[in-house]
């Protein structure tokens, strides 16, 4: 288990739900591995980051909130130059971003831009950040 104490994770959709459970749980069971949580909805700021480490207890030491917006490639390639630059390298990626709209039938137009928003998030977003 020592093994990941060390590490450097990104977990990206992790403002709620299974992304921040996987952060939480990361950050108890590896309390010295450096763990970013990503969120492309809510707005960095010294108070969510405050409310995180208060969640997660005394276990949060190394947990940080990020902005990444996974079909943004801009974004992307500034949160890889920070890791860049704050470490050697990343160790461990939760690629859970997603979105869900629900469908809206009324017009054909409007069900394929909920279809391509989807898309667009769920596939090629997280294929982004991979290939980042």
């Amino acid at each position: 288990m020592a093994l990941l104490f060390d590490k450097v994770a990104l977990i990206t959709g992790a403002s709620r739900g299974v992304g921040y459970a996987a952060a939480k749980k990361l950050c108890e069971k590896f309390p010295g591995a450096t763990i970013y949580l990503t969120t492309k909805n809510m707005e960095i700021t010294p108070a969510i980051n405050q409310n995180m480490r208060d969640d997660f207890a005394g276990s949060a030491e190394h947990c940080e909130y990020l902005h990444l917006d996974v079909t943004n490639t801009d974004n992307i390639a500034e949160i890889q130059e920070l890791i860049k630059t704050r470490h050697e390298t990343l160790d461990i990626l939760i690629n859970n971003a997603g979105t869900f709209l629900k469908p809206d039938t009324s017009s054909p137009e409007i069900y394929g831009q909920q279809a391509t928003a989807i898309i667009g998030t769920n596939y090629w977003g997280l294929k982004n950040v991979m290939n980042g």
